[in-house]
C-alpha cells in the first residue's frame, strides 16, 4: 500500500535504511555522499565510505595501470568498473563475491590462497583466506563444501569497486 506521502527517516543502522527506504541518502561529515535505492548503494558505492557503511568489504592496494586493469597487491586484476581513476586506488570486493575454488585454476583474477580459517553459520560458511600476506574474506553457500587448506580465490571483474586511495586510505 502506498500513501504518496514522503517520510524523512534518520538512523545509523545501514540494515534498518535498507529495509525502510526507497531511497537514502548517505551523509558523512555534513556531506551527502551518494543518494539512491538501497541495491545501488550496495552494488555501486560511490565511494569507499558508502561502501563500507552498507557491509563488510575487502580492500586491495594498487595502481592503476590501464582504463581496466590494476597492478594490485596480488598481481594484476581486470576489472569491470566504468570510473576511471589514476595513480594509486584501491579495489574493493563484497565477501559474498569472492570465489573459492577446490583446485587452481589460472586465468583472469585467480590467484591462490591458503584457507586460514572457516567457521559454520548454518545458512553461510565465513572462510578467512590468506592470498600473500594479506586476508581476504569470502562468504560461501554451505552447499559447497569444506574447502581444503590450498584453494583458488576468484574475484570476478564485475564486482569490483575501484576507488582513488587518497579518498579511501583509512580502510586499507
Amino acid at each position: 500500500m502506498q500513501l504518496g506521502s514522503t517520510v524523512l527517516y534518520v538512523t545509523h543502522d545501514q540494515i534498518e535504511a535498507m529495509v525502510l527506504a526507497d531511497r537514502i541518502a548517505v551523509m558523512a561529515h555534513g556531506e551527502v555522499l551518494q543518494v539512491g535505492n538501497p541495491f545501488e548503494l550496495y552494488r555501486r558505492p560511490a565511494n569507499a565510505l558508502v561502501a563500507e557503511f552498507f557491509g563488510s568489504i575487502n580492500w586491495i592496494g594498487g595502481q592503476m595501470r590501464e582504463a581496466d586493469c590494476v597492478e594490485s597487491e596480488f598481481g594484476r586484476l581486470c576489472i569491470d568498473d566504468a570510473r576511471r581513476h589514476a595513480g594509486a586506488v584501491v579495489v574493493g570486493i563484497r565477501p559474498e563475491d569472492v570465489r573459492l575454488e577446490r583446485a587452481f585454476n589460472a586465468g583472469q583474477n585467480r590467484i591462490e590462497g591458503k584457507v586460514v580459517r572457516s567457521t559454520f553459520l548454518g545458512d553461510q560458511v565465513v572462510t578467512e583466506v590468506k592470498v600473500r600476506e594479506k586476508s581476504l574474506i569470502a562468504k560461501s553457500s554451505p552447499d559447497a563444501g569444506h574447502f581444503a587448506e590450498l584453494v583458488t580465490v576468484h574475484l570476478p571483474k564485475e564486482r569490483l569497486v575501484v576507488f582513488p586511495e587518497q579518498i579511501a586510505r583509512p580502510f586499507v
